[in-house]
């Protein structure tokens, strides 16, 4: 991968030290909605195998490297950070789940064409990279997308021609190509495979399983048909041992499509992820309940961002 050369240094950027930034918002109803909406549209998608094979052909053009022995091996705390700051403006913006992975699969995306030296001060170039990212996935997915101005990322604000050049960078970066599969697309047709009966709420879990790990897993590692079939496994039963694992792959495999390896390597990154945000959820509602002071720390009034942007979802589902 070559090494981003930053042709325009700090000092163009034009960005100055903000307070603002986006609060946490711990809004289950919020997300409980997202969640509904993501549901009823996979569920409105075929479910045939000749489906599946037209996204699997997509698949193949998308772009792919190596994979590392440990999925996340290329996972920091620049990443990190941005993939979480990336799932916070989704909630803030009352944008769709499906634009919050799509923003991360842009982030991801573009690192396996450039790098940022995030040790020689660079961390600045990461969070507009996200700002960038969110941009251009809210322009993608959503019915009207606020001003690329409207993004903020605490501790800094950079300018509207900063965000616009490094959106053009991602978009040239990418080569222009920004339709993007993603593992939602293949939700209905894999989980219709296990129960049909409960096929709303195996989804809902599944997708639950693709964001519990979205900010360690890199997207660029595993195929989205991967994902989704980890997910839908993980989902169906969270303590799979890998002969299982592949067994169970072989109902989802249209022509041998899936790489039973890669799907076990995914599904226990996933089930990992899940059981530490439990173990988390737990910690931190045992501390609230013990602590005044920390339940009404989050019972604030929300994200700073606007939320006049709210928008409607599109139909289309990639």
């Amino acid at each position: 991968m070559a090494e981003s050369s930053d042709s325009a240094p700090p000092s163009a950027l034009i960005w100055e030290e903000d307070g603002l930034g986006l609060d946490d918002e711990d809004d289950d109803g919020v997300l409980q909605n997202d969640m509904a909406a993501l549901c009823n549209e996979i569920l409105a998608l075929e479910a045939d195998g000749e489906y599946v094979e037209w996204l699997l052909s997509r698949e193949k053009d998308r772009e792919s490297r190596t994979r590392d022995s440990s999925p996340e091996s290329s996972c920091d705390p620049a990443r990190s950070g941005a993939i979480r700051w990336i799932v916070e403006a989704q909630r803030c913006f009352r944008f769709g789940l499906r634009t919050a992975y799509t923003a991360v699969a842009y982030f991801d995306r573009f690192f396996a064409h450039k790098t940022i030296d995030t040790m020689k001060g660079k961390t600045w170039a990461v969070k507009l990279l996200s700002v960038a990212c969110l941009s251009l996935a809210a322009k993608m997915e959503e019915h009207s997308a606020p001003a690329v101005s409207e993004f903020r990322v605490k501790g800094f604000r950079f300018s509207s021609e900063a965000a616009q050049r490094m959106e053009l960078f991602v978009l040239s970066t990418l080569e222009w190509r920004m339709l993007t599969v993603t593992p939602f697309a293949y939700l209905n047709a894999f989980a219709s495979k296990f129960d049909e009966r409960g096929l709303k709420g195996l989804i809902s879990k599944a997708i639950d399983f693709i964001f519990a790990a979205i900010e360690v897993m890199n997207l660029v590692d595993f195929q989205p048909s991967t994902i989704a079939a980890a997910a839908v496994l993980a989902a169906w039963d969270g303590r799979l041992t890998k002969r299982l694992v592949e067994s169970k792959t072989s109902l989802l495999s249209c022509c041998g499509s899936l790489d039973t390896e890669h799907v076990f390597s995914c599904y226990s990154v996933i089930v990992r992820e899940s059981h530490k945000q439990k173990a988390r959820a737990a910690k931190f509602l045992a501390s609230s309940e013990t602590s005044p002071a920390n339940r009404e720390s989050t019972t604030g009034t929300g994200c700073t961002a606007s939320l006049a942007t709210t928008s409607s979802k599109r139909r289309r589902l990639q």
